[in-house]
């Protein structure tokens, strides 16, 4: 799996991004850019994307590119990011993590209506 490529999905990025340093800002297209510096790469390595079939004793792709004419990020895409869908501004931000909701959760408290 080590000499598999990591791919890398590109999302064009909206003006919100502007404020951000492009060449600084984990997850922006940088350098990569030209023009388009703001827009977010998704880095997805072959552990995500590639399962071995014990009982047929091979490996396959778990990564599509287009399902009916549609292209669907998936959970192998999302695994090592949160998340968060704006449905009200019609956007999605990423942000790079190590899915850890135990220790998160610790950090930044909820507060309850029970807490009171």
């Amino acid at each position: 799996l080590n000499k598999l490529p990591t791919v890398l999905l590109r999302i064009g990025g909206k003006d919100h991004n502007k404020h951000l340093d492009a060449e600084t800002t984990p997850g922006l297209a940088g350098l990569l850019g030209k023009g388009d510096e703001h827009d977010v790469l998704i880095a997805i390595t072959p552990l995500r994307y590639i399962i071995y079939l014990a009982d047929e004793k091979k490996f396959r792709s778990k990564i599509f590119f287009q399902i009916e004419g549609k292209n669907i990020i998936g959970a192998n895409a999302m695994v090592g990011h949160d998340v968060v869908f704006d449905i009200d501004n019609q956007r999605v931000g990423f942000a790079e993590s190590d899915c850890s909701y135990g220790n998160t959760a610790m950090e930044h408290p909820v507060e309850s209506p029970a807490d009171e």
